[in-house]
C-alpha cells in the first residue's frame, strides 16, 4: 500500500487540536481543541474526473459550535441518529443534533467528578458508553436515560464496542486490556504481546499495519506529534490532528488486480462468502465473468493471460492458475514458493519468496523484481539490482542504486529502468550511460549504467509506454503526470499506455461496485502531442501539421494525419502518412479510393474505414446504392440493422429478389412461403439457372425437388459428354439430398415419440409418431414414383460409383499402374446402364492390352463388335484392330482374376440359370478399386456405405467416394490389412 498527505486545513487562532472524529455515513468531521474550540467540517462531494483527488476538494460546511469553555478532548459520532457527542477537560458532555443542515445543542451532562477519557456509540447507535479517568463507567441510551453504571478500580483511557454490541473492551494507563459484557459483568483480561517503550521522544509518524500484524507503510507528518486521528468509513482516507492543523492522508491499498488484453481482472471479498470473488471485466464490451477462488494470494497479468496465485491445501504450497480473458483456466502448476514479489511476461512468470536457502537468513532480502521478454531484474534491500537474461537465466551484471527499491519497471526496449523506493520517490536508471562507479566486486572495471538524478516524490504508480521508450505515466499523490506535461487531477490506477493514450480505471469505485462495474469507471487520457496535433489539424494547414509531426514523430500522430487527409481527400498526404506509420491496410485503402470515380462513394468508403458505419450507410443511401449499405452490414455482421420484415419481403418480391424474400419469410415465419419458393424456382428454371434453383430448394429443405433437378442435370451433362468429375459431383449431391429427405421424414416421428419426457408411453404420443412416420413413408413412395425417392437414391449412388471408378481407372492408367487400372475397369461392367458401353469396353480393352491380359481384351472387343448403336464402319474398325492384335498374341490371360469369376456368376444368374457361385461376393475398395479379402481390414463409410481398406487409407481420413469423414480404425487392423492385396486366384 501507499499513503500520502493530500490536504491541510488550518484552525483559526492557532488553537491546538485535541480530538478528531469522522462520520462515515454523512462525511462530517468534528475537530475539538483548546479553549473550547469545536468545529464541524464537511468536504465537498466530488464527481468530476478532474477533482477526483481529495486535494482538489473544498469545504462544503464549516460550523463552529459554542458550548464548551475548556479544551474539547473527546468526540464521538452516532451515525444512525445523526448525533455528535463531545466532552471537555472539565467532564462536560454535550450532545449535538442536526437540524436543517446546522448543528444545535440537544442535551448537557456533567458528572463533576472526573475527566472523560473516552466515549463510543454502539454500532447500532442505540447505546453510548462513557469512561472516566477515575474508573467510572456509564452506559446510556440514545434518549438520554442511564442504563447502568459501574466503578472500576483502574485508570481507564480507551474503549470500544464489539461489532454486535455485546461486549466492551477497556484499555488502562498501565497498558492492560479488559473485556466486559454489555451488562457490565467482567469477562476476561485480554493478553497483549507488545509493550510500548517509555523513553522515546515524540514523533509525527503514522504506522500502517495489516490485520495479521505485517508492517505496510510509515507516513511522516509535519509537526511534533499527532494528537488524534480518524478513519473515513471506506478506509481510503485518514484525518490527523497535528498541533493546530488537520491533515488528510490518502491511502492506496494493495488491491488484487491486473490489466491485460482489454480486460480488467480484480478480486474482492464478500461478507457472505469465504472465497474471494475474482471478476474479469471486458472494458470494451463491458461483459463480466465472476469466479470464486479460495485462499487467493495475488493476481498478475501480461500478454493474453493472467495468473491467480492461491495457497494450497498443504502448508507451504501455492498454486499458480493461468487464465484467459474470461476467467477460464488454461493451465495450473503447484510450487513451494509463496510469492513475496511477483512479475510476469507473455512467456514467463517469476516469483520470489521471503525464504532463504537452508534457513541461514540474509540481511539483503529481495524487495522488488521486474521482467521484460529477454531480461529479469532482481532488486535487493541494499540497493543492488541483479540482471539476468531470459530464458536461460545467465547473469548479465549488477547495478547499484542509491535507494532501497520497492517497485521496478523496464521500458519497451529495456534501456531504462524506473525505481520507486520505500518512501515513494521515483527515479530512473539508464543502462546505456557509462557508469560513474567501479564495477562489481571491486574489479575497478566500469560497468554501463547510471542512476539518474531526476526524482519525483510521493509516486505510487508508474507505467511505461508500450511503443515509445521515452514516455511514461505516473501517479504522483492525487495527480496523473505525463512527463513533461502538466499533471491531471486523478486518483485512478494506470492500466495501459499505448498510441499516446493512457487507459486508467477507478479501482476504488470498481471495488465498491463489486461484480457490476460501470462504464464511466474507465478513463482515457491523451498526451499533449496528440491533443496538439488534433488542434493543428482543425486550425492550420495540412502542410504545417506535417511539419509539426516531423519534429515530434510518432506512429499515432502520422495515423491521425492520414485520417484527416482522407477526410480532406488529400490522398498523397494520406499515403505518405500511412507509409510513415507502416499501415499497409491504409495504403491499400488510398489506392482503392483513387480508382473510384464518385466523390460520394469515396466519402462512404472513408467513413467505413474510420468505423463510422452509420455515416457510411447514410452516404450509400444518398447515392441510391442500398446494395452497398446491405453489403456493409453483412460484412459487419449487423443482422439487426433492419426490422420491417413484412415490408422487406414485399419489397424483395417487387424487385424480384426472391432468394432474400424466401430467407426472410423462413426466418420470421411468414405464411405462403411455399408459394414464394416455387414461384422463384420456376423463374430460375426459365432463365436456365438450374443450380441456383437447386440451392434454393436445399436452403428451404425441399430435398425431393433438389434431388430431381440434380439427377436431370447429371443426365444432361452425361448426354452432352460433360466433364466426368462434374457429373460425379452432381450424382453425389442428388444422393445426399435423397438421404436427407429420408432422414428428415423418419426423424419427425422419432422427435414426436421422444418429445415428452416421462410420457413416452402415452397413446396420443404414439399415435402422432405413427401418423408422421406413415406420412413420411407415403411421401417417400410418392417421391420414388417421381424419381426422387428410394429408387432415386439407388440410382444416384449408382451413378456416383460409376463415374468415380471411371475417373479412378483413368488416373491409374495415366500413372502407369495398368494392373490396377484393368481391375478397376472390370468393375465398370456393372455400370453400363449409366456409362456408355462403348466407352466402358474400350477402356477395358485398352487396360487389358497394356496389362497383358489378352483374354479380357478379346472379351472387350467382342462386346464392342456386338453393340447395336454403332455404325458398320465403326464395327469393322473394331474387328480390324482385334485381328491385328490377336494375330500376334493369342486371347489368353496369364491367370484367372477373382473379379472375373464373381462377375461370371452374376451373369449366369441374370440369364435365369441356376449356378453355384465359385466365391462369395466381396466388397470393392473405393480408394484403389481392388477387392477386399478380409472385411476386418476395412472401414465402412457411414454416408455412402462403401468400404475403404486401411492400407489404402493411409493418412487420409475422408472417404474417396463421398468425401465425408471416415470412422477411426484400430492399428491392429491396419497392420493386418496388407494381406488383402492377394486377390488373385490361380486356376
Amino acid at each position: 500500500m501507499f499513503s500520502y498527505l493530500s490536504k491541510k486545513i488550518a484552525i483559526p487562532n492557532n488553537a491546538k487540536l485535541k480530538c478528531i472524529a469522522w462520520n462515515g455515513e454523512q462525511g462530517w468531521i468534528a475537530c475539538g481543541g483548546e479553549q473550547g474550540m469545536l468545529k464541524v467540517l464537511k468536504l465537498e462531494d466530488v464527481k468530476a474526473i478532474a477533482d477526483v483527488s481529495p486535494g482538489g476538494q473544498g469545504l462544503n460546511a464549516n460550523q463552529t459550535l459554542q458550548g464548551h469553555a475548556d479544551s474539547v478532548v473527546v468526540a464521538a459520532w452516532n451515525e444512525q441518529h445523526n448525533k455528535l457527542t463531545t466532552s471537555d477537560s472539565n467532564g462536560l458532555i454535550i450532545v449535538w443534533t442536526l437540524h436543517k443542515g446546522l448543528w444545535f445543542e440537544e442535551m448537557i451532562n456533567n458528572r463533576n467528578k472526573s475527566v472523560v477519557s473516552d466515549m463510543r456509540w454502539a454500532a447500532d447507535g442505540s447505546k453510548i458508553c462513557i469512561i472516566y479517568a477515575d474508573g467510572a463507567v456509564i452506559v446510556g441510551g440514545v434518549d438520554g436515560n442511564r442504563i447502568w453504571g459501574k466503578e472500576l478500580d483502574m485508570q481507564l483511557t480507551l474503549l470500544d464496542w464489539s461489532p454486535d454490541g455485546r461486549r466492551l473492551l477497556f484499555c488502562t494507563a498501565a497498558g492492560d486490556c479488559h473485556s466486559i459484557d454489555a451488562g457490565g459483568n467482567p469477562v476476561s483480561k485480554v493478553p497483549l504481546h507488545c509493550v510500548m517503550g517509555t523513553t522515546g521522544s515524540g514523533a509525527a509518524l503514522v504506522q500502517f499495519y495489516s490485520y495479521s500484524g505485517q508492517h505496510l507503510r510509515t507516513l511522516r507528518v509535519p509537526g511534533t506529534g499527532i494528537n488524534a486521528l480518524a478513519w473515513e468509513k471506506g478506509g481510503l482516507r485518514i484525518a490527523l490532528a497535528v498541533e493546530s492543523f488537520v491533515y488528510f492522508a490518502n491511502v492506496q491499498p494493495n488491491y488484487h488486480w491486473a490489466y491485460f488484453a482489454g480486460t480488467v481482472v480484480y478480486a474482492f471479498s464478500k461478507p457472505d462468502r469465504a472465497e474471494a470473488c475474482v471478476v474479469f471485466w471486458d472494458v470494451q464490451t463491458h461483459e463480466t465473468h465472476a469466479k470464486y477462488v479460495r485462499r487467493l494470494v495475488t493476481v498478475k497479468a501480461a500478454g493474453q493471460h493472467c495468473i491467480l496465485v492461491t495457497r494450497g491445501e498443504e502448508t507451504g504450497q501455492c498454486n499458480v492458475i493461468l487464465c484467459d480473458a474470461i476467467g477460464t483456466p488454461v493451465d495450473s502448476n503447484a510450487t513451494v514458493v509463496e510469492p513475496l514479489c511477483l512479475t510476469m511476461t507473455s512467456t514467463h512468470v517469476v516469483a520470489a519468496s521471503g525464504d532463504t536457502r537452508g534457513g541461514e537468513g540474509t540481511s539483503n532480502p529481495i524487495t522488488a523484481i521486474a521482467a521484460a521478454p529477454h531480461m529479469l531484474l532482481i532488486g535487493r534491500s541494499s540497493g543492488e539490482v541483479h540482471c539476468y537474461t531470459l530464458p536461460d537465466l545467465v547473469s548479465a551484471g549488477k547495478h547499484t542504486l542509491r535507494c532501497r527499491p520497492q517497485a521496478l519497471a523496464l521500458n519497451c526496449n529495456s534501456t531504462r529502468m524506473s525505481v520507486i523506493d520505500l518512501h515513494g520517490v521515483l527515479s530512473f536508471y539508464d543502462f546505456l550511460m557509462p557508469a560513474q562507479q567501479p564495477g562489481a566486486q571491486g574489479s575497478g572495471v566500469p560497468t554501463s549504467g547510471e542512476h539518474l538524478a531526476v526524482e519525483r516524490k510521493d509516486v505510487w504508480n508508474m507505467l511505461w509506454s508500450e511503443d515509445s521508450p521515452d514516455l511514461f505515466a505516473m501517479m504522483e499523490k492525487g495527480r496523473m503526470g505525463l512527463d513533461p506535461e502538466e499533471p491531471v487531477q486523478c486518483a485512478a490506477r494506470l492500466c495501459c499506455f499505448r498510441d499516446l493514450e493512457v487507459t486508467a480505471v477507478m479501482l476504488d469505485d470498481i471495488m465498491k461496485a463489486g461484480i457490476e462495474p460501470e462504464k464511466h469507471q474507465v478513463l482515457q487520457f491523451e498526451t499533449r502531442s496528440l491533443r496538439d496535433t488534433r488542434q493543428l489539424l482543425n486550425t492550420v494547414s495540412i502542410a504545417d501539421t506535417m511539419q509539426f509531426i516531423e519534429e515530434n514523430p510518432h506512429p499515432r500522430l502520422w495515423r491521425a494525419l492520414a485520417e484527416h487527409a482522407l477526410k480532406a481527400r488529400s490522398y498523397d498526404t494520406a499515403e505518405k502518412s500511412f507509409v510513415r506509420c507502416v499501415d499497409y491496410q491504409g495504403i491499400q485503402v488510398v489506392k482503392q479510393l483513387r480508382r473510384m470515380d464518385t466523390p460520394l462513394k469515396q466519402d462512404a468508403e472513408i467513413a467505413l474505414y474510420l468505423k463510422q458505419f452509420d455515416e457510411a450507410e447514410s452516404l450509400y443511401r444518398r447515392m441510391d446504392r442500398p446494395d452497398l449499405a446491405i453489403d456493409m452490414r453483412m460484412r459487419l455482421g449487423d443482422w439487426f440493422a433492419g426490422g420491417e420484415v413484412k415490408r422487406a419481403v414485399d419489397c424483395c418480391v417487387l424487385l424480384s429478389q426472391w432468394d432474400q424474400a424466401v430467407t426472410l419469410a423462413q426466418e420470421h415465419s411468414i405464411p405462403q412461403i411455399q408459394t414464394l419458393l416455387f414461384k422463384y424456382a420456376a423463374m430460375l428454371l426459365e432463365q436456365q439457372r438450374t443450380m441456383e434453383a437447386v440451392q434454393l430448394y436445399r436452403k428451404a429443405h425441399f430435398h425431393k425437388e433438389a434431388a430431381q433437378l440434380l439427377l436431370q442435370l447429371a443426365k444432361s451433362e452425361a448426354a452432352s459428354h460433360g466433364p466426368p468429375l462434374r457429373i460425379k459431383k452432381l450424382y453425389l449431391l442428388a444422393a445426399l439430398e435423397v438421404d436427407q429427405l429420408k432422414a428428415r421424414m423418419l426423424n419427425i416421428g422419432e422427435q414426436i415419440s421422444t418429445g415428452s419426457p416421462g410420457k413416452a408411453g402415452s397413446a396420443s404420443t404414439g399415435t402422432a409418431a405413427a401418423a408422421h412416420t406413415l406420412a413420411g413413408l407415403v411421401e417417400l413412395e410418392a417421391a420414388g414414383r417421381a424419381g426422387a425417392g428410394a429408387g432415386a437414391a439407388v440410382s444416384a449412388w449408382h451413378g456416383t460409383q460409376a463415374y468415380h471408378f471411371w475417373l479412378l481407372a483413368h488416373r491409374q492408367l495415366y500413372a502407369g499402374n495398368t494392373d490396377a487400372a484393368m481391375r478397376t475397369a472390370l468393375h465398370l461392367r456393372k455400370y453400363d446402364d449409366v456409362l456408355d458401353p462403348q466407352d466402358v469396353y474400350s477402356l477395358l480393352g485398352l487396360t487389358a492390352f497394356y496389362n497383358g491380359f489378352f483374354g479380357q481384351c478379346s472379351k472387350a472387343f467382342t462386346r464392342l463388335e456386338s453393340l447395336t448403336n454403332i455404325d458398320e464402319a465403326k464395327r469393322e474398325s473394331f474387328a480390324d484392330l482385334a485381328m491385328s492384335i490377336f494375330m500376334k498374341d493369342p486371347p489368353n490371360d496369364p491367370k484367372t482374376l477373382y473379379e472375373t469369376r464373381e462377375h461370371g456368376s452374376i451373369k449366369l444368374a441374370s440369364l435365369g440359370m441356376t449356378s453355384k457361385p465359385k466365391a462369395s461376393k466381396r466388397e470393392v475398395c473405393v480408394a484403389s478399386g481392388k477387392l477386399i479379402k478380409d472385411m476386418s481390414t476395412a472401414v465402412c463409410c457411414k454416408t455412402c456405405k462403401q468400404y475403404t481398406s486401411y492400407a489404402e487409407r493411409q493418412d487420409k481420413d475422408i472417404c474417396a467416394l463421398c468425401h465425408t469423414q471416415l470412422p477411426l480404425g484400430s492399428s491392429t487392423s491396419l497392420m493386418t490389412s496388407l494381406s488383402y492385396l492377394d486377390t488373385d486366384m490361380e486356376e
